[in-house]
């Protein structure tokens, strides 16, 4: 049957009945509501089972409750005569509105018949806005139907029922009434004895139920076979395959598992929220052929409980359990003998609000075989409600990181009850923050020593429960401000960065804890990316653009102290980094490649000849004129290999740069002729080689005469400090060397009166790869406040370059191409080169 009864319309209203702040008309805004509450009280009857009849409510029992979904909001009307006196505004936004009316959470028989209905609803600006709240029978409802036959098959046979989230119902003899359980998840047990009195408890019984629905556990017998078989119907899978147990010898030939509790005063615990009792408290299990289910419910009327569903403690390991508060020793499937300790679950149990919680712990287990502990345990915990008081602390410096708290409790201990938290004011959030140490000074009063942020000038401090349920007053620590000055003069100002320079007595004591804005001239202030050094007294404002003007703010505290303007210095670019710009720095024709040779096809001897040409990137540098000499004494490609060189296989644009290792001699002397006895068209001899070089690409210029001195002049002017170096590079390692590596090294010079020094520099090894990867070289500024003058890249095949060349020729390795008649090692391939100012 169902029928709906129109109990009531009217205009919600915010009244002093409300939990939380009154809103504030002006700043929110308010829209009328009427809301109309209607009442269904079908009960679905599920697979067959008997139907029920449920009378609704009078009206006065209904508890109506909004909530803003975004504010948190909330008003709460006891009755309907509450509900109907009030104002017609409630704030706007979206709110769920709940009604409910009896118990919703009472389990067992002849309770008042429970409803309940929620709805979201927007309330608009200025708008009327009509809810219709729907309201159904809470909890589900549970029967149990014997047949004679069922019964006559034993001397004893019991029925109890469980929810997921609540205790046991039982039902005895004939019982014939139905009991509401909460909705969820519904677990049967079933108790049989045979004629001898040896009795066995199963869990066989499992149903989804919904609110609004009556199941009924209807039992049956069959004595056709062999044995005896147990039937049973409880829903709409079991309507078309019944569940059977088979009632023969091996049911009852087992022993069912034990379970007994320890610390507990008769099954009964009493102690202040947040409280671990004085002796360990939980229960212990034995089970001869092994556990397979150890089952954990906490009954309780607090939300946000842990363990408030039904949990099989064997299916998480120690560990996980050790995190929610339960010691376990044996908890693992299989075990014969487990123990588990709840001292550290009930310390987490909180009372309700300014009342005492009364919880009850539910404990059932199960053997290899299926049977239960025949009486599960039932524990009881009430947590009785503490009060928490904090005095003002005393002021401390920016850079204390301990601040010490004037704590009054009512049946906590600062060591194990609380937590302590600050508030962040840029996230809005609350964080916990450590105890350093607690001293008692009196009964209830202590000085807690907490950590805390180091450096803002005032900070919001509050205790917690271990929860977080019950909360402090929150309390203020104020910062200590020391005098300072901060500068930043043209050597500090950088491309992308600034450094302000900062004096002060004790610049550790401000440096870390100073508040840096900055501003584009004329744009907005927004906070500043930073670097701090303390030990050199420094702030550097990352994140700048080159050649813009900036104005920077800095605060200590709720005021800035110090404001100052500056531009930031240009950022210059490497000269052609594409290397798109090339010329022809090698051209010779004709040459011998290799030595004479004569072979079955050919008793003349001959030559083969090569052209040997090359090119290099405008504005960049090669050691080409040594190892492509032309001051060679014997022409010949064994003795002239170009080191360097512009090739089409770039990564962006048409050109890239190749360096390689080479084997070369100005003074070589030719191979003797070779008088092959095959068909091969090159000589297989090859010469002594004396000199072995890195293939180099570097700023600067480069000499080399025909008496084999070297002249080296690295780097060019150039005004800017970048903070690295990128591009883009392949290599392949020597046949015979496997340990080198490229190279590409950067430098930043200061040149005062004629002498240079080195104020940044920046080294990475590049490793094999054969395909385009990008390289980025960081480079680390030693000395911060000398501008720059020139600037060095050097970029290399070989990690052993140097100008040494006899050091060079020791470390460098190269592998001998007889056909091609050259000696090479190691290969660079570098392109797309840039400057980076971050």
């Amino acid at each position: 049957m169902r029928k709906f009864l129109k109990i009531f319309s009217l205009v919600a209203v915010a009244l002093v009945c409300g939990c939380g702040p009154e809103p504030n008309e002006i700043v929110t805004g308010y829209g009328d509501l009427d809301i109309t509450l209607s009442v269904d009280t079908t009960v679905r009857a599920v697979a067959g089972a008997p139907a029920l009849s449920v009378v609704t409510v009078p009206e006065d029992k209904f508890v109506i409750e909004a909530e803003n979904r975004n504010t948190g909001y909330r008003k709460t009307w006891q009755t309907i005569d509450e509900f109907r006196s009030g104002t017609r505004k409630l704030p706007v936004g979206e709110y769920v509105f709940r009604t409910s009316a009896g118990d919703v959470r009472a389990e067992g028989f002849d309770l008042a018949d429970a409803f309940a209905g929620e709805q979201i609803v927007h309330i608009g600006e200025s708008s009327f806005t009509l809810v219709d709240m729907p309201c159904r029978v809470a909890g589900t409802y549970v029967s149990v139907d014997c047949t004679e036959r069922a019964s006559a098959l034993f001397g004893k046979l019991s029925v109890r029922m469980k929810s997921s989230s609540g205790g046991y119902v039982e039902f005895v003899g004939s019982e014939g009434r139905a009991a509401r359980l909460m909705a969820g998840r519904i677990a049967g047990e079933l108790t049989v004895a045979d004629g001898a009195g040896r009795e066995v408890t199963l869990r066989p019984f499992e149903m989804s139920a919904r609110d609004g629905e009556h199941h009924q556990l209807r039992l049956d017998a069959s004595t056709e076979g062999a044995s005896p078989v147990l039937t049973a119907v409880y829903d709409d899978a079991t309507l078309d395959c019944p569940w059977t147990l088979k009632i023969d010898e091996s049911l009852f030939s087992g022993q069912a598992p034990e379970a007994s509790a320890f610390g507990f005063a008769d099954g009964a615990l009493s102690l202040c929220e947040h409280h671990a009792p004085v002796e360990p408290a939980g229960f212990s299990v034995s089970a001869l052929s092994g556990l397979s289910h150890l089952y954990l419910t906490v009954v309780s009327p607090v939300a946000g409980d842990a363990f408030s569903e039904e949990t099989d403690l064997l299916a998480f390991d120690a560990t996980a359990l050790a995190e929610q508060g339960i010691a376990t020793e044996g908890c693992v499937v299989g075990s014969t003998n487990v123990r588990v300790d709840l001292s550290g679950l009930i310390a987490r149990f909180s009372a309700d609000g300014e009342q005492a919680a009364a919880r009850r712990i539910v404990v059932q287990a199960a053997d290899a075989s299926g049977r239960l502990v025949p009486k599960p345990l039932t524990l009881s915990v009430e947590s009785r409600p503490m009060v928490i008081t904090l005095g003002e602390p005393k002021a401390v410096a920016l850079s204390s990181g301990e601040a010490v708290l004037e704590v009054t409790t009512s049946g906590a201990s600062p060591e194990t009850d609380l937590a302590f938290e600050y508030h962040d004011y840029l996230s809005g959030e609350w964080i916990a923050t450590p105890v350093i140490s607690v001293a008692s000074s009196g009964a209830g009063n202590y000085q807690v020593t907490v950590a805390v942020p180091e450096g803002l000038d005032r900070l919001s401090l509050r205790a917690v429960t271990m929860d977080g349920h019950k909360t402090s007053n929150v309390v203020v620590l104020h910062r200590i401000v020391p005098k300072f000055d901060v500068a930043c003069r043209a050597e500090n100002i950088w491309s992308s960065r600034a450094d302000l320079m900062v004096t002060c007595a004790d610049p550790h004591g401000i440096v870390p804890y100073l508040t840096v804005y900055v501003s584009e001239q004329g744009g907005d202030w927004h906070p500043a990316v930073t670097e701090r050094s303390p030990e050199e007294g420094r702030i550097t404002i990352k994140t700048l653009m080159p050649t813009k003007s900036y104005r920077v703010r800095v605060y200590a505290g709720d005021e800035y102290r110090v404001e100052l303007d500056f531009t930031t210095e240009a950022a210059l670019a490497l000269p052609n980094a594409e290397f798109e710009e090339i010329r022809q720095t090698i051209s010779m024709q004709n040459v011998n490649c290799g030595g004479k040779y004569s072979n079955l096809g050919s008793w003349m001897p001959i030559y083969n000849k090569v052209n040997i040409e090359a090119s290099e990137p405008e504005g960049w540098a090669s050691v080409n004129a040594k190892t492509c000499s032309p001051y060679a004494k014997v022409s010949n490609s064994w003795f002239q290999v170009p080191t360097t060189e512009v090739v089409r296989r770039a990564y962006s644009g048409q050109y890239a740069v190749r360096l390689r290792n080479a084997a070369w001699d100005i003074n070589g002397v030719e191979p003797p002729r070779d008088a092959r006895t095959d068909r091969e068209y090159y000589s297989s001899k090859e010469p002594v080689l004396t000199h072995r070089s890195a293939g180099k690409l570097f700023l600067g210029s480069y000499a080399f005469d025909a008496a084999g001195k070297e002249t080296y002049q690295e780097g060019i002017p150039f005004t800017s400090r970048p903070t690295a170096l990128s591009g883009m590079y392949s290599y392949v390692q020597s046949l015979t060397d496997f340990g080198e590596s490229g190279l590409v090294e950067v430098q930043v010079l200061h040149e005062e009166n004629g002498k240079r020094e080195v104020i940044g520099r920046g080294r990475r090894l590049l490793s094999p790869s054969t395909s385009f990867t990008r390289f980025v070289v960081p480079v680390v500024y030693s000395v911060r406040n000398k501008r720059a003058t020139h600037l060095c890249v050097l970029i290399s095949s070989s990690s052993y370059a140097c100008c040494n060349q006899s050091e060079e020729s020791r470390l460098i390795h190269t592998d001998s191409y007889l056909q091609p008649a050259v000696s090479t090692g190691a290969q660079l391939t570098v392109d797309h080169l840039s400057l980076l100012y971050e």
